[in-house]
This record gives structure tokens, C-alpha cells and sequence, in this order.
């Protein structure tokens, strides 16, 4: 079994004692997975799981379930310590109150800015860009009178056909860079997609609640203005008024939102170095965490003082075979090329 079926899994692995996995929430639920193998071996042990909401946790009934879900696990695998990632303030405030341990670490701080970054001498073909899966909150019709649109689009295994259909139907005019109906296709690398971010003036997010939205801060990073509706989930927490325009649920607004960055567009370098301003902020909160799990062990040692470059984009693993996890969770070290190389920071 490989772990990229398993992709939103990954080990921060300060060392052997204690192991830490960060992971999203849907990872949780109670299927027979690799991840559920891995919980096994852990069972009776102190381990912490990093969690990253994959959905808005910005009400109520959400939160409590995922407080009966980690009760539910405790009470199944023992001394198992949960820390949600919250991707909004909001989240945290809500964590906090249903007894759930959470810090304000939004996922998209993950991203790698090495692989997303301005092309100075890119040639810019398309008014806007539109990353987003064929899913209907997606609201790829709300794309319309956009001019000169550019989709990145997939098929997975539970995209319906009406659904695909619909966002056909309703942008004939799109240029597909990758015709996400087409099966068998092969995601764009990231390298790809930077490629073609770069080819656009105008990032687009049109839907009104998910999760981080990772392509917003994709966006960000390659230099892009944004365009975006109102929203709930977390990719507001990157967003600065100088580059982002907030518009109603509606075509004509959106169109033209994007005209106006298109006549006077903002200079790309702001956009990122003001956006990597606030990742450090939330990468700080995670390092803060991570030290102080190692306090709560007793240990006077520290994970690191700055974010190990090292570290896989979004943090998702998918690159090494699960049994190289198995075998990290039994201390043995070269379980991961990277591992050596920052391993040293931890004193």
C-alpha cells in the first residue's frame, strides 16, 4: 500500500517519543484505512494529532461532533492528544468553547512559496483564473461574463456527469487547461500550475463556504489580485483591500471586479511579501505548539526556530511508502530523505 492514496497525512515526527502526525479531519472518520492501521500501532501511547478542518467549523454542531469524534477515539486508543488547527478565529473561539485544544493555524501557511511565485516575463493570456473542482459550491457560473477565463479543473472518482455537464454549459467561452471531464487525466503538477497562474491577471474564489481554499493563497503567492465573493472557511484570513476585491453573488459584479484589476493591476511583489508576512505568523504558532508539546513531555529540547525548509508542500507526506511510516514510528531514522537534513535543528 502506498501512502498517496493517504496524501493528507503526514509526520512532523519531533522524534520517536512522542510522535505527531498532522492530518486533515476527514482522515478521523471510522474506515479501515492506512491511517487507521497507523493509529494501531500508536495505541497506548502519547501521541498528539495535528488536525486541519478540510470543511468551515465556523458553527456550532460542527465543533461538537468533532469533539464526540475525538472522545470517541480517545476512549478507543487511550492517551491520544488532539490539537485542531483552526483555519479562522472564529474556529478557534468555537473549539475553545466546546473543550477542544485548537490554536489559530490557518492550512494555507502551509503552502510551499518555492513552488508558487512570480514569472516576471510571463506573458499574461487570461483575464482571470478559476482553479476549483467540479463541485457545485465551487459556483463556476458565477464566472460568466468574465472575458478571456482560464479553468484548472479535475475528474474524480465522485464527480457526477450533470455536474461537469453544468459548468460546460454554463462557461462555453472558458479555455480548459486541463479538461477535467476528460477520464484518465493526470493532475497538473504544481510546477504546472504555477506555470498558469502566472499566465493570468485575476484569481478568482466564488464560493461561499469550504474549507482554506488552498488556490486562493495560490493566488497570493504567484502575485495575483483576488476576486472573491463572501465567504466562510478560512481564505479571508490571507486576504489584504489593496488586492482583493469583495463583490455580491453575482456575474456582472464579478466581470467587473476583474476589469478593474485588469486596467490598474497591483504589483505582484506586494501581493506575495505581504502574504508571507502573515504565513510567518501562522508558522510561528505552529513552531510555539510543537515546543511545547516537547514541554509537556519534560524534554528541554526544541523542534525549531524556523520553518525547516525541508517540509513537503501543505505538509501532505504523499511521496514515501506507508511502511517507511511504520518504521519512523519505531525511531528508526533515514525513514524520510528529508528527515536528516532538518532532524539536526531540534536541540
Amino acid at each position: 500500500m502506498n501512502v498517496k492514496h493517504y496524501s493528507n497525512l503526514f509526520f512532523l515526527l519531533l522524534s520517536a517519543d512522542p510522535p505527531v502526525l498532522y492530518l486533515q479531519d476527514w482522515l478521523l472518520r471510522w474506515k479501515m484505512t492506512g491511517f487507521r492501521l497507523l493509529l494501531q500501532l500508536l495505541r497506548g501511547r502519547r501521541a498528539y494529532l495535528l488536525v486541519s478542518p478540510s470543511w468551515s467549523h465556523e458553527n456550532s454542531q460542527r465543533v461538537r461532533r468533532a469533539a464526540q469524534l475525538i472522545e470517541k477515539h480517545r476512549k478507543w486508543y487511550g492517551d491520544f492528544q488532539f490539537i485542531y488547527l483552526a483555519n479562522t478565529v472564529s474556529e478557534l473561539k468555537l473549539f475553545q468553547e466546546n473543550g477542544v485544544r485548537a490554536i489559530f493555524c490557518n492550512q494555507n501557511a502551509f503552502l510551499d512559496p518555492a513552488i508558487y511565485f512570480p514569472l516576471p516575463h510571463s506573458k499574461k493570456r487570461f483575464r482571470a483564473i478559476y482553479d476549483a473542482a467540479f463541485i457545485p459550491y465551487k459556483r463556476h457560473y458565477l464566472a460568466c461574463q468574465i472575458k478571456g477565463l482560464a479553468l484548472i479543473a479535475y475528474l474524480k472518482k465522485d464527480t457526477l456527469k450533470r455536474d461537469i455537464n453544468s459548468v460546460k454549459e454554463s462557461l462555453p467561452h472558458a479555455i480548459w487547461l486541463k479538461d477535467g471531464s476528460a477520464t484518465g487525466n493526470v493532475w497538473l503538477s504544481d510546477h504546472e500550475i504555477n506555470h498558469f497562474l502566472n499566465e493570468a491577471q485575476v484569481g478568482l474564489c466564488l464560493s461561499a463556504v469550504e474549507g482554506g481554499m488552498y488556490a486562493s493563497t495560490q493566488y497570493l503567492l504567484t502575485g495575483l489580485p483576488v476576486v472573491t465573493t463572501q465567504c466562510r472557511g478560512g481564505r479571508e484570513v490571507f486576504f489584504d483591500s489593496d488586492f482583493v476585491r469583495y463583490v455580491a453573488d453575482d456575474p456582472d459584479d464579478v466581470a467587473e471586479a476583474v476589469d478593474e484589476f485588469c486596467a490598474a493591476p497591483p504589483d505582484p511583489m506586494q501581493i506575495r511579501n505581504r502574504t508571507l508576512v502573515r504565513f510567518a505568523e501562522h508558522r510561528a504558532r505552529l513552531v510555539d505548539l510543537l515546543n511545547s508539546i516537547y514541554r509537556e513531555k519534560g524534554r528541554n529540547v526544541k523542534w525549531a526556530d524556523e520553518w525547516p525548509a525541508q517540509l513537503p508542500n501543505k505538509l501532505h507526506g504523499g511521496n514515501f511508502p506507508i511502511r517507511n511510516y511504520f518504521a519512523a514510528l519505531t525511531g528508526k531514522k533515514g525513514c524520510f530523505p528529508w528527515l536528516d537534513s532538518f532532524h539536526g535543528k531540534v536541540r
